[in-house]
């Protein structure tokens, strides 16, 4: 069957850590030189007065010229030693050198150690950063929250981040500073709307996601649960009506209340009891609007809650009765 969906006129309308890493200090290359020449120019000693063709073989044995004898022996002795001891200094040096590198790099670590305690764990200052209320894409110190955008209105057109400073839980009643400002005293689950903590709803648009017993309202900016009532049992608050809410029934404000029989162009325009069908289905209903007020009825009282001229008829198609509504129905004409 058709029903006209109420529509609400919400008064209302919610560092990244840069981790230094330097390693140890670069270890100076050590200078492995090698020992001089070590040896003599081969050329021997200087000829003596005598002719120098009369050199003589004495002189030959002690010059050291290319001869196996101990002359060459000694020197080639001494490079080797002079060697082995450049290259035991080199290694001590390295050794010293790579001791003092990897006490610097210690050092920078220290360093790095005691400038990252200064900023670890603080997170991100993300309030009034535009976000998305179905997404709830906030930081996790923050929640996503409507707000009027422009001062003093009290249209909820934005979404932004605002910090989670209360602990209110869902249901329970609130405070809110300011449609602009927008900030409450709900826990990170809920937002303050109409004195109540209220749970977001998640999801996409076309599958929103609320907690059981709730239902959701997507209207511009806002994507917020709100208790579902009992459309017989009216158990709303003084001034408010239990209305059908497109989806899923929903405590609203009364307006101009009409009585049944009477037209009406939203849900809240019938007194809390009655809903805003189609006006053809209500017989002989009188006033200008497209719609009109009747009762709505249980199923399994056999519609002796309905005028004469109506019969009370399932309001949901068998098997989308949601849980408590499955008797739900309206009166119309048969």
């Amino acid at each position: 069957m058709s029903s006209r969906a109420h529509v609400f006129a919400w008064p209302l309308a919610v560092a990244l850590l840069g981790a230094l890493a330097c390693g140890p200090g670069r270890i100076s290359d050590p200078n492995f030189g090698s020992g001089g020449d070590g040896g003599r120019d081969g050329r021997g000693d200087e000829p003596g007065d005598g002719d120098a063709s009369g050199v003589d073989s004495s002189d030959d044995d002690a010059s050291g010229d290319g001869s196996p004898d101990g002359g060459n022996d000694a020197d080639s002795d001494g490079a080797a030693d002079g060697d082995e001891a450049v290259g035991d200094g080199a290694d001590a040096d390295a050794e010293a050198d790579a001791g003092d590198s990897v006490d610097a790099g210690d050092d920078v670590g220290d360093e790095l150690d005691e400038g990252d305690a200064d900023t670890w764990g603080i997170p991100p200052d993300v309030t009034n950063e535009p976000c998305e209320a179905l997404a709830q894409d906030c930081f996790p110190t923050h929640k996503c929250v409507p707000f009027a955008t422009q001062p003093n209105s009290g249209l909820l057109d934005g979404n932004k981040c605002m910090p989670i400073l209360g602990d209110q839980q869902l249901g329970e009643s609130c405070t809110l500073s300011s449609l602009t400002e927008a900030q409450d005293d709900c826990a990170g689950d809920g937002f303050c709307w109409q004195g109540r903590c209220v749970p977001f709803c998640l999801g996409t648009a076309q599958d929103p996601v609320c907690p059981i017993g709730w239902g959701c309202l997507l209207s511009g900016a806002v994507a917020l649960c709100s208790k579902q009532c009992d459309p017989l049992a009216q158990d709303c608050p003084a001034n408010f009506g239990c209305y059908w809410a497109e989806t899923f029934f929903d405590c609203g404000l009364t307006g101009t209340p009409a009585l049944a029989g009477q037209s009406c162009d939203e849900g809240n325009d019938c007194v809390p009891g009655l809903g805003c069908v189609d006006k053809p289905l209500v017989p002989g209903c009188v006033g200008g609007d497209d719609g009109c007020c009747t009762p709505w009825c249980n199923l399994s009282l056999g519609g002796s809650e309905c005028p004469p001229t109506t019969s009370c008829v399932a309001f949901f198609a068998p098997g989308e009765a949601p849980l408590l509504h499955e008797d739900l129905g309206v009166c119309i004409a048969p």
